[in-house]
Protein backbone atom coordinates (compact mmCIF):
# COMPACT_ATOMS: atom_id res chain seq x y z
CA UNK A 1 0.00 0.00 0.00
CA UNK A 2 1.47 3.42 -0.96
CA UNK A 3 1.06 5.46 2.17
CA UNK A 4 2.14 9.01 0.37
CA UNK A 5 -0.68 9.14 -1.60
CA UNK A 6 -2.84 8.25 1.54
CA UNK A 7 -1.78 10.72 3.16
CA UNK A 8 -0.81 13.58 0.61
CA UNK A 9 -3.31 16.70 0.79
CA UNK A 10 -5.72 17.27 -2.25
CA UNK A 11 -5.64 20.82 -3.66
CA UNK A 12 -8.75 22.60 -4.77
CA UNK A 13 -9.01 23.21 -8.63
CA UNK A 14 -8.53 27.11 -7.68
CA UNK A 15 -5.53 26.33 -5.95
CA UNK A 16 -3.71 23.91 -8.05
CA UNK A 17 -4.21 26.95 -10.95
CA UNK A 18 -3.26 29.82 -8.38
CA UNK A 19 -0.05 27.11 -8.26
CA UNK A 20 0.61 26.38 -11.70
CA UNK A 21 0.59 30.13 -12.35
CA UNK A 22 3.16 31.03 -8.97
CA UNK A 23 5.34 28.65 -10.64
CA UNK A 24 5.91 30.54 -13.53
CA UNK A 25 7.03 33.75 -11.15
CA UNK A 26 10.46 33.45 -11.28
CA UNK A 27 10.47 34.46 -7.06
CA UNK A 28 8.26 31.14 -6.29
CA UNK A 29 9.67 29.28 -9.08
CA UNK A 30 11.40 26.48 -6.94
CA UNK A 31 8.80 26.12 -4.36
CA UNK A 32 6.59 22.91 -4.52
CA UNK A 33 2.68 23.21 -4.27
CA UNK A 34 2.68 22.55 -0.48
CA UNK A 35 5.69 25.16 -0.38
CA UNK A 36 3.39 27.57 -1.69
CA UNK A 37 0.31 27.02 0.15
CA UNK A 38 1.91 28.79 2.80
CA UNK A 39 1.86 31.81 0.79
CA UNK A 40 -1.88 31.90 -0.32
CA UNK A 41 -3.67 33.04 2.64
CA UNK A 42 -1.62 36.30 2.53
CA UNK A 43 -2.04 36.72 -1.68
CA UNK A 44 -3.80 39.60 -1.87
CA UNK A 45 -5.97 40.46 -5.19
CA UNK A 46 -6.09 44.26 -5.39
CA UNK A 47 -7.16 45.90 -8.51
CA UNK A 48 -5.66 49.29 -9.91
CA UNK A 49 -6.88 51.44 -12.24
CA UNK A 50 -4.44 53.19 -15.53
CA UNK A 51 -2.60 55.70 -14.29
CA UNK A 52 -2.91 54.73 -10.40
CA UNK A 53 0.24 54.81 -8.34
CA UNK A 54 1.04 51.19 -6.89
CA UNK A 55 4.45 52.52 -4.90
CA UNK A 56 6.85 55.46 -5.81
CA UNK A 57 10.34 55.51 -5.71
CA UNK A 58 11.85 55.88 -2.29
CA UNK A 59 9.03 53.88 -0.38
CA UNK A 60 9.75 51.59 2.14
CA UNK A 61 9.43 48.27 0.11
CA UNK A 62 6.62 46.69 2.29
CA UNK A 63 5.41 43.83 -0.45
CA UNK A 64 5.82 41.73 -3.77
CA UNK A 65 3.70 41.77 -6.19
CA UNK A 66 2.12 39.94 -9.04
CA UNK A 67 0.09 40.32 -12.13
CA UNK A 68 -2.58 38.42 -12.28
CA UNK A 69 -4.48 40.67 -15.41
CA UNK A 70 -2.65 43.62 -17.47
CA UNK A 71 0.13 45.70 -17.25
CA UNK A 72 2.36 47.71 -15.02
CA UNK A 73 4.84 49.84 -15.70
CA UNK A 74 7.67 50.92 -13.92
CA UNK A 75 9.79 54.16 -14.15
CA UNK A 76 12.49 56.72 -12.36
CA UNK A 77 11.96 59.92 -12.80
CA UNK A 78 15.13 62.00 -13.20
CA UNK A 79 14.75 66.27 -13.59
CA UNK A 80 11.37 65.92 -12.70
CA UNK A 81 10.93 63.76 -16.29
CA UNK A 82 9.84 59.84 -16.40
CA UNK A 83 11.89 57.78 -17.90
CA UNK A 84 10.23 54.23 -18.21
CA UNK A 85 12.16 51.75 -17.20
CA UNK A 86 9.62 48.68 -18.50
CA UNK A 87 6.22 47.33 -18.86
CA UNK A 88 5.20 43.97 -17.02
CA UNK A 89 2.50 42.04 -17.85
CA UNK A 90 -0.32 39.43 -16.86
CA UNK A 91 2.01 36.84 -14.77
CA UNK A 92 5.50 38.79 -14.65
CA UNK A 93 6.34 40.00 -11.21
CA UNK A 94 8.06 42.68 -9.79
CA UNK A 95 9.40 44.83 -5.99
CA UNK A 96 11.30 41.49 -5.04
CA UNK A 97 13.29 43.83 -2.89
CA UNK A 98 9.82 43.01 -0.63
CA UNK A 99 11.34 39.69 0.29
CA UNK A 100 14.41 41.87 1.86
CA UNK A 101 13.65 43.78 5.33
CA UNK A 102 14.21 47.37 5.69
CA UNK A 103 14.79 48.29 2.07
CA UNK A 104 13.13 51.28 -0.37
CA UNK A 105 11.89 51.17 -3.80
CA UNK A 106 14.39 52.39 -6.37
CA UNK A 107 11.41 52.78 -9.21
CA UNK A 108 7.99 53.70 -9.09
CA UNK A 109 5.03 51.49 -10.69
CA UNK A 110 2.22 52.43 -12.51
CA UNK A 111 -0.97 50.48 -13.32
CA UNK A 112 -0.89 50.54 -17.50
CA UNK A 113 -4.25 49.04 -17.90
CA UNK A 114 -7.75 49.46 -17.28
CA UNK A 115 -8.59 47.02 -14.61
CA UNK A 116 -5.07 45.78 -13.73
CA UNK A 117 -5.74 43.22 -11.17
CA UNK A 118 -2.36 42.32 -8.81
CA UNK A 119 -1.47 39.65 -5.96
CA UNK A 120 -0.07 41.51 -3.08
CA UNK A 121 1.83 39.56 -0.79
CA UNK A 122 3.10 41.55 2.68
CA UNK A 123 5.93 41.81 3.62
CA UNK A 124 5.94 41.00 7.03
CA UNK A 125 4.09 37.59 6.25
CA UNK A 126 6.40 36.75 3.75
CA UNK A 127 9.12 37.70 6.10
CA UNK A 128 7.29 35.20 8.55
CA UNK A 129 6.74 32.12 6.52
CA UNK A 130 10.59 32.67 5.71
CA UNK A 131 11.49 32.42 9.22
CA UNK A 132 9.84 29.32 9.88
CA UNK A 133 11.08 27.77 7.28
CA UNK A 134 14.71 28.07 6.30
CA UNK A 135 14.74 26.15 2.84
CA UNK A 136 11.80 28.00 1.44
CA UNK A 137 13.66 31.11 2.56
CA UNK A 138 16.83 29.84 1.01
CA UNK A 139 14.90 28.92 -2.07
CA UNK A 140 13.27 32.33 -2.29
CA UNK A 141 16.39 34.18 -1.81
CA UNK A 142 18.39 31.93 -4.48
CA UNK A 143 15.40 32.93 -6.71
CA UNK A 144 15.61 37.02 -5.65
CA UNK A 145 19.82 36.62 -6.02
CA UNK A 146 19.61 35.60 -9.49
CA UNK A 147 16.70 38.39 -10.69
CA UNK A 148 19.37 41.09 -8.89
CA UNK A 149 22.48 39.04 -10.40
CA UNK A 150 20.27 39.38 -13.86
CA UNK A 151 19.37 43.47 -13.74
CA UNK A 152 23.42 43.86 -12.96
CA UNK A 153 23.92 41.85 -15.34
CA UNK A 154 22.13 43.59 -18.04
CA UNK A 155 23.39 46.92 -16.66
CA UNK A 156 26.91 46.23 -17.20
CA UNK A 157 26.39 44.59 -20.66
CA UNK A 158 24.37 47.99 -21.58
CA UNK A 159 27.05 49.93 -19.76
CA UNK A 160 29.78 47.92 -22.15
CA UNK A 161 27.45 48.65 -25.08
CA UNK A 162 27.71 52.09 -25.06
CA UNK A 163 30.04 53.37 -22.02
CA UNK A 164 28.69 56.42 -20.28
CA UNK A 165 25.26 56.87 -22.42
CA UNK A 166 23.58 53.58 -21.90
CA UNK A 167 19.51 53.40 -21.28
CA UNK A 168 18.56 51.95 -17.82
CA UNK A 169 15.63 49.97 -19.21
CA UNK A 170 18.02 47.80 -20.43
CA UNK A 171 18.42 46.52 -16.99
CA UNK A 172 14.65 45.03 -16.79
CA UNK A 173 15.07 43.12 -20.00
CA UNK A 174 14.44 39.49 -19.76
CA UNK A 175 17.48 37.43 -20.85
Amino acid sequence: MDFHRIFKKKYTFEELNIFRFLSKVPAFELLKPDEMELFLPYLHERQFQKGEVIFFRTDPAKAFYVIKNGKVQINIDINNEFEPLRTFKTGESFGASGFLANDHRIYNAIADAEDCMIYVLPQVNALEIMEANPKICAKIMTSVSNIFSRQMTNIFKAYKESPGIFVLGEAYTEE
